[in-house]
């Protein structure tokens, strides 16, 4: 018989925390990653990586940035063959040829995910890593329970971005998160939109307080620009981030999700030859929450009619953003 409980009883209920099947899969894929699940998809969850994606062409190596807002800016117009520096803009679909900043579409011949290429701080196994499809960037923003709280535009060391909010949150002790759905941007068909044009302006973070929102999951995606042949421009004005969906009405097009003080489009098209940013996530397992013997669960979480609740260790309930149940 389906057991029926009202929410207080059921935030006193000792529980398995989610995190533990989350950290052992992201294991698997090396030490860059990040604690947070998200889901982007119906029974389907991710983790991103630490930081966007890089790549040295002189020594072919691929490396995920130090940290979430970390970004190359103008040095991306140094892409070349054989350029002793790092870029993070690329052109769609380049994982077999990263630095190729060629503007003709007969030198790119379909999508080959950046995950294929052996990753330096990724695990010595790339294949768990790889890039959202337009579908998945699309459910994360528009389709997850809460989703439309669980995203805001801001500054995170002085550099302007997205913070994306994981299923298993909680709001850090003394930290202030505010999504940008509470602050003028308005849900369209298929884009949000900001008539004040202050998106970045929302949350604002030092790199000390941004520490406790990161450990607790949450993912910065930073305005890093887009490059067009050898001219980078736009870096903190502009996020765009490519999708593995190629456009559904131009061949030479693909889907990106792209954002600025204005708008943001979860899916829009752009031209595959054009370098924008990567971020790459591997899949993994999100357990639901469970009745179980024993106290040795961290923080919970909790879904009623929809809603996600999250039970701390002291026994206190809180809503996604951190606000008590009471």
């Amino acid at each position: 018989m389906k057991k029926i409980f009202t929410l207080s009883a059921l935030c006193l209920l000792t529980v398995l925390s989610q995190n533990v099947k989350a950290h052992e899969n992201s294991a698997a894929a090396g030490e860059k990653t990040l604690s947070g699940v998200f889901a982007v998809g119906t029974d389907k969850w991710v983790i991103f990586s630490q930081g966007n994606l890089q790549f040295n062409a002189e020594k072919d190596v691929m490396r995920f940035a130090d940290n979430q807002y970390d970004t190359v800016g103008v040095s991306n117009s140094h892409i070349a063959l054989h350029y002793d520096g790092w870029i993070d803009l690329f052109g769609w679909g380049t994982g077999d040829n990263p630095s190729n900043g060629s503007t003709w579409m007969s030198d790119y011949s379909g999508f080959t995910d950046w995950g294929t290429h052996p990753i330096s701080n990724g695990g010595s196994n790339p294949d768990p890593w790889r890039t959202l499809t337009a579908e998945e960037w699309n459910y994360l923003f528009f389709s997850r329970p809460n989703a439309e709280v669980k995203f805001a535009f801001g500054s995170v060391n002085g550099v302007n971005g997205l913070i994306i909010l994981p299923e298993n949150w909680t709001l850090p002790e003394g930290s202030i998160f505010t999504p940008s759905t509470e602050q003028g941007l308005v849900a369209k068909e298929g884009y949000y939109l900001n008539s004040d044009k202050d998106n970045f302006t929302h949350n604002t973070y030092s790199v000390k307080k941004w520490a406790p929102m990161e450990e607790a999951g949450a993912v910065f995606l930073p305005a890093a620009g887009y490059r067009w042949s050898v001219n980078a421009s736009d870096a903190n004005v502009h996020g765009k981030y490519w999708s593995a969906t190629a456009s559904g009405s131009d061949d030479a097009k693909a889907v990106c999700m792209y954002f600025h003080n204005e708008r943001f489009y979860p899916n829009a098209d752009w031209t595959i030859p054009g370098g924008l940013s990567v971020r790459l996530v591997h899949e993994t397992i999100y357990e639901g929450i469970e009745e179980v013997s024993g106290s040795a669960a961290k923080a919970q979480k909790l879904f009623v009619d929809g809603q996600l609740y999250i039970i701390r260790p002291d026994g206190q309930c809180v809503d996604m953003r951190g606000a008590r149940v009471r």
